[in-house]
């Protein structure tokens, strides 16, 4: 369900009110697994299945706040599936336990539902039924992680290679095809839908065992370049690798891929993905981002009380008498299970109700003069001297730091910080300069301000050549 955020594990799950504190408890009886135990699922014909590949899947029909979740009728007995997920009018159950016997590639579908109904059989043998089952052959290619629909198309992610479903009727049910031989998924939860953009098919965000790729089941093209794939590979917890997952900000047309950092539990980090503008950056995670998904978030407390606004009338960006939900506006939830909250991202300029440190930053910058058509030559043979930064920027104030680096990728030196304020100062002078062959800028914020940047100027020098 794209807009369900469920920690990994959860024992017991609550529906958030519209204030998105935790209130009603949804759990027919506390659930089994752990931190490695994924909740998967999605709406089919109106109503919500999930499933945590230990237990029963759950049902919650009709969905109410005194509703409880319920085990999926019809279930096969002794039998459980690490993904359970809707697709048309058919559940599409994988990685199959059955009677305590793994079964990792194997396939099940339900027989189909009506709307607003549960399917009524999983018995492949009874022929009055579509329900159907078949085994993957390729064991090399690992076993299956995870199930997305993309499009017309269904696709079924192993280790090491992609299978695709099309649902054709008849006695077949569905036309089976290898989509991508020799590339999978790095782990369940590692896949996203991007949104339909005007000229492109349906696409699937992917993180693979090495990349990051986009494909709409024929094709794929790589999102990172060999610096941040590098990045990605050498930061990446080795053990707990298998806790990242793919989400999509859609406000802000990104992906995002959440990962944590070695040694740490949980993702710490995220690369994103501008999937319109195709620029890519890092950001840190709030501690603890067991899990991240976008929905509607629908607050009761939707407009800001006179009594808690900050700073002077001048200074807000907000509008008199706006509310801060609106109903066709997805934005992203964060589960936090060691606070047992739900985080509302990028909704504050605070963590919680408390200040945070806020930070931008752009290091390896090569230029070191202009052209005479006024286009930045590339030089990393000469040493720069920085002493004056122009911003162009609106909110704030901020500190301001230049950087000097030796190495594409090496340390950065720091200058001290200096204050700038948007709308009252044009530039900061630095008393020590930025010295070294590449240079570096750095924006930063620990105060309850908000602020955006459109560009800068550097008063450079060349020193010389190394």
């Amino acid at each position: 369900m794209a807009d369900t955020n469920i920690s990994p594990g959860a024992a017991q799950l609550t529906l958030s009110t519209s204030a998105l504190t935790l209130d009603r408890d949804l759990t027919a009886d506390n659930y089994t697994g752990d931190a490695d135990n994924f909740w998967d699922g999605g709406v089919l014909g109106g109503i919500p299945v999930i499933n945590n590949g230990i237990d029963v899947p759950q049902a919650w029909n009709p969905i109410t706040g005194g509703t409880k979740l319920v085990d999926l009728a019809n279930w096969p007995s002794a039998t459980t599936a690490k993904i359970v997920k809707p697709f048309r009018n058919y559940l599409i159950a994988m990685n199959i336990t059955q009677s305590a016997t793994d079964k990792p590639h194997m396939i099940w579908w339900s027989h189909q539902a009506d709307p607003g109904t549960i399917p009524d059989s999983w018995d492949h043998s009874d022929a009055t039924k579509d329900a159907g089952r078949f085994e993957l052959t390729d064991v090399n290619a690992g076993v299956i992680q995870d199930g997305e629909a993309l499009g017309d198309f269904f696709m079924i992610y192993k280790d090491n290679a992609t299978h695709g479903l099309q649902f054709v009727g008849g006695s077949f049910i569905w036309r089976r095809f290898n989509v991508f031989t020799a590339t999978g998924i790095l782990a369940q939860r590692c896949v996203a839908v991007l949104p339909v953009m005007k000229g492109k098919p349906s696409r699937h965000l992917l993180a693979t065992g090495d990349d990051i790729i986009v494909h709409n089941g024929r094709t794929a093209d790589s999102v990172l370049d060999k610096r941040m794939r590098k990045f990605l590979n050498s930061n990446m917890d080795p053990t707990n690798y298998t806790r990242s997952y793919m989400t999509i900000n859609p406000r802000y047309t990104e992906g995002w891929f959440c990962f944590p950092e070695q040694g740490e539990d949980f993702p710490t980090l995220a690369i994103v993905w501008n999937y319109v503008d195709d620029t890519l950056g890092v950001r840190d995670l709030t501690p603890g981002a067991a899990f991240i998904a976008a929905g509607v978030v629908s607050e009761a407390a939707a407009s800001r009380l006179w009594d808690d606004m900050t700073g002077t009338w001048d200074e807000s960006k907000e509008t008199w008498g706006a509310r801060q939900f609106t109903p066709q506006e997805v934005d992203l939830l964060q589960c936090s299970p060691a606070e047992a909250q739900l985080l509302h991202l990028d909704n504050t300029n605070q963590l919680a109700g408390v200040n945070m440190n806020s930070s931008l930053e752009r290091t390896g910058l090569a230029a070191s003069r202009l052209d005479r058509f006024g286009r930045p030559v590339i030089d990393i043979t000469r040493r720069k001297l920085a002493t004056r930064l122009w911003p162009r920027m609106t909110g704030g104030p901020v500190e301001l730091r230049l950087g000097s680096q030796e190495e594409i990728g090496g340390t950065v030196t720091w200058t001290e910080a200096k204050t700038f304020t948007p709308g009252t100062d044009n530039y900061v002078d630095f008393d020590a300069p930025a010295n070294g062959r590449l240079l570096a800028l750095r924006i930063e914020s620990n105060t309850d301000v908000a602020w955006t940047i459109e560009g800068y100027d550097i008063d450079i020098a060349e020193l010389g050549e190394i």
